[in-house]
């Protein structure tokens, strides 16, 4: 007799085999598992079953009516797997399932794509993010919950039942009676079914899209994209678990190795297992490590993507990878999908030792929980609460499988015993790890920078922020910039000695201010490399005569404080003149970004230093929504404009672009909706932004205004009469009172404050008040109200970026009002 969720292959005759092989309950059955030899060596071979179902009790090869083959594996022709384990013959009814379904899935997909072709996936309102998000969360659950059915856990009803009608979502297809379409109970054909039922899903939803574009209706490519997307990291669990499934072979009592999911299938050993392990290494390729690749480089490249301007193309491409995660977790969409990964592995690799199956299954979970409490990644709340809520629920269904696990007696406890020992190690060598790593932190000396900025703040002060901005879009390394990391002037010689490299920025007052001498001349006593950066084509070294007089411009308490620091006029001088003797690297401060940022990229090869692999360098690309505009003539309006640009572009995710004149701002007229404007020392009478404010507010943009000089001084009404009687030097005289209505409609808005000089922190907080200003309920970029179109124009537009200009006053007059 065979007992029942095993299967006897008879060798010789019957009869012996029935008086050899022990009956149900028999103890020779249940030591026979752990000595496969011995039953390799009978006259009958045993294998192991699906369930008991399958294979019930009672003579040698019994199997469940309707079942055929190797441990009772297949159905017979024309015939379907029931719930029961007995096959039952097919009828043309039986085909009605997977008609069902196939019409389910266009329908699924006709509404999948209406529904998401309509929407930006990256500007979605809060509610229908949550919502969109949870069923997602939802979804995913219900796959975990397909791959811890596959543990070796003796499930209870009806918590069996449950599990089984959710494997529907881990493509397991029996469920729509697939043996009366093919006619035959194949392992082969149902693996390859599974693994082009993602491809099917896919073509159809090209299908559906390119019959709605064919039917006049509007779909992006980018939104075909973004709805496969969605698609495939929806099913990025059933996927792997999949085409992991020829790999998951359990141990047959007769020594041999079976595909759990088809003990018919005899690992390693069959014609049968090579062609499904063959099919899936391709499907592995194909689908978890492909997916993975493409996450994983896409995400690495997506803070180069926002800081080159190209992060609104980037988040429309990819919105199905960021579109959920908050800005500063974008990245926990890998996270998840190596979860996902994990998850799908354990049932594999751990096949052949259960005891840790539960253990390891609750391990990744648990941590993926702390993990996800920890970064908080999704956009809303409700979204967070639901996914920890719903990890944390699986976690509970491990510990109710636990004392359900199939497991030998023999080797349970020990372990079992090794588990609670590692774990009890950890517990205690965390701590104490922490406590050690506190020691040493407090104990060793300062953090070493690669790179000190050595600066005069009034003359390069924005372009020394300028310059860290750039350097850490391009290198990890650290950069100290004194209003970020330094509170005690004391310490800043301090953190020059412990700098692997001195970058001097070289403006005319540099040299002549005492702290920056002592950083100069500290680096050269502790033999730290310096890299001169010539700021000022006009600039060059300090003769000898002068350098003598240097000392001149300090007051004896500036002389004493050099003193205090062990730093005395001859060691200043010589390191002046050793200064003097270094190749510099020149920077155009009035270039544009591009060349400013090659400077920038080469001063990294002159540092040294290693960059980041995914960087892409800023570009003023095409169709900006926000133009950003200050004091043309000054270079250092020009680096906080550039500054501002970043930072906004990186805040919003658009296009932002800094513009010096009307010419640079006519090629964004038509998409732009603001003018973010810095005010400065001596913005108002600078021509360029003069005849760029008229040919903004031709088109109607809206005003942003920034107060970043404390030395700005808003106009009177002086100089508004001025304007008007005389006009703007440099500018036509019949376009003052035309100016002058557009300046005092450009002061009506209430600036913001901005601090240049500021710490990081500060600008970034600042920043982060003005991206408001841009943005409506919905979190979206609104739309300036008074934008006219250039169709709404006339054709003989007022050409403001002529001086002189061709067009009457009384033209210029009716256009401008038109905007205001």
């Amino acid at each position: 007799m065979q007992k029942a969720g095993y299967w006897a292959e008879i060798k010789r005759d019957a009869r012996l085999l029935q008086s050899a092989l022990p009956g149900p309950g028999s103890r020779l059955l249940a030591e026979a598992s752990s000595s496969a030899p011995s039953w390799a060596s009978a006259d009958f071979s045993v294998y192991r079953c699906r369930d008991v179902l399958e294979c019930p009790a009672g003579p040698l090869g019994t199997c469940a009516s309707g079942r055929e083959g190797l441990a009772c594996s297949n159905c017979k022709t024309q015939t379907f797997k029931t719930s029961l384990g007995y096959c039952s013959p097919c009828s043309e009814s039986d085909l009605l399932p997977f008609f069902a379904a196939l019409g389910v899935l266009l329908v699924g997909c006709l509404v999948f794509v209406r529904f998401f072709s309509k929407i930006n996936l990256s500007k979605q309102s809060l509610t229908l993010l949550t919502v969109t998000v949870t069923l997602g969360q939802l979804l995913a659950a219900l796959q975990a919950v397909g791959a811890i059915r596959q543990l070796s856990v003796k499930w209870a009803e009806p918590a069996k039942s449950l599990m089984d009608m959710l494997m529907v979502l881990n493509f397991d297809f029996d469920v729509l009676h697939m043996s009366c379409i093919t006619g035959a109970d194949n392992p082969a054909l149902a693996f390859l079914a599974q693994l082009l039922a993602y491809p099917f899903i896919s073509v159809s939803v090209f299908v559906v899209c390119f019959a709605a574009r064919f039917a006049g209706q509007h779909v992006k490519l980018d939104a075909i994209l973004n709805v496969n997307g969605v698609l495939l990291l929806s099913f990025n669990l059933t996927l792997t678990l999949a085409v992991l499934m020829p790999l998951q072979c359990i141990r047959n009592p007769n020594g041999s190795s079976a595909v759990s999911a088809n003990p018919g299938v005899i690992c390693w050993d069959s014609d049968e297992h090579w062609g499904l392990v063959a099919l899936a290494l391709f499907g592995i390729m194909a689908c978890p490590v492909a997916i993975l690749a493409l996450a994983t480089t896409v995400t690495l490249r997506y803070p180069g993507l926002v800081a080159s301007g190209k992060g609104l193309e980037a988040l429309h491409r990819y919105a199905f990878l960021f579109m959920r995660f908050r800005r500063e977790t974008y990245f926990y969409g890998v996270l998840l999908l190596c979860r996902n990964s994990l998850v799908a592995l354990i049932p594999v690799v751990l096949v052949e030792v259960p005891n840790l199956q539960v253990v390891s299954m609750g391990a990744v979970l648990l941590a993926s929980a702390a993990l996800q409490a920890r970064l908080w990644p999704w956009k809303t709340e409700a979204a967070n609460l639901c996914d920890l809520a719903m990890v944390l629920m699986l976690v509970v269904i491990l510990l109710a499988a636990a004392p359900l696990l199939n497991v030998e007696e023999g080797n349970k406890e020990e372990i079992l015993g090794s588990i609670i020992t590692a774990a009890l190690l950890l517990m205690v060598m965390v701590p104490l790890g922490v406590v050690a790593w506190m020691f040493i932190k407090r104990l060793r000396p300062l953090s070493r920078f690669a790179v000190f900025l050595c600066h005069h703040k009034a003359g390069a002060g924005s372009l020394a922020r300028f310059i860290k901005t750039i350097l850490a879009n391009h290198s990890n390394s650290r950069i100290f910039l004194d209003s970020d990391q330094l509170e005690d002037l004391a310490l800043i010689f301090d953190a020059v000695r412990q700098s692997s490299n001195l970058v001097v920025l070289l403006s005319p007052e540099l040299l002549k201010r005492m702290w920056c001498a002592g950083e100069v001349t500290t680096a050269v006593e502790n033999q730290v490399p310096i890299v001169p950066v010539i700021c000022d084509p006009s600039y060059v070294f300090p003769d000898t005569d002068t350098l003598a007089e240097i000392s001149s411009y300090w007051t004896d308490d500036q002389k004493a404080t050099l003193v205090t620091f062990g730093i005395s006029m001859d060691m200043i001088l010589d390191a002046y003149k050793f200064l003097q003797e270094l190749p510099s690297l020149s920077m155009n401060t009035m270039g544009t970004l591009s060349e400013k940022e090659d400077t920038c990229i080469t001063l990294l090869d002159k540092c040294h230093l290693q960059k980041r692999a995914f960087a892409i360098k800023s570009k003023d690309g095409e169709a900006a929504r926000i133009l950003v505009a200050g004091n043309s003539g000054d270079s250092e309006t020009l680096s906080i404009c550039m500054t501002v640009q970043l930072m906004v572009q990186s805040e919003l995710q658009c296009q932002v672009v800094t513009v010096r004149s009307a010419e640079e701002a006519k090629p964004h007229l038509d998409s732009a909706d603001f003018l973010l404007v810095l005010f400065t020392k001596g913005l108002l009478e600078d021509p360029s932004f003069a005849r760029l404010m008229l040919a903004v507010a031709s088109r109607g943009l809206e005003y942003v205004t920034l107060n970043a000089d404390a030395a700005f001084q808003f106009p009177t009404f002086d100089f508004f009469n001025t304007i008007e009687s005389e006009g703007l030097p440099g500018l036509p005289r019949e376009l003052g009172p035309t100016l002058s209505r557009v300046y005092r409609g450009l002061m009506t808005i209430l600036a913001l404050p901005l601090s240049p000089m500021g710490s990081e922190g500060i600008l970034k907080k600042q920043v982060g008040e003005v991206g408001l200003r841009f943005i409506d309920k919905k979190k979206e970029i609104r739309r300036s109200a008074n934008k006219l179109s250039k169709a709404a124009t006339t054709d003989d537009e007022p050409d403001f970026m002529d001086p002189v200009g061709v067009h009457s006053d009384k033209e210029i007059q009716i256009k401008i009002q038109e905007s205001l």
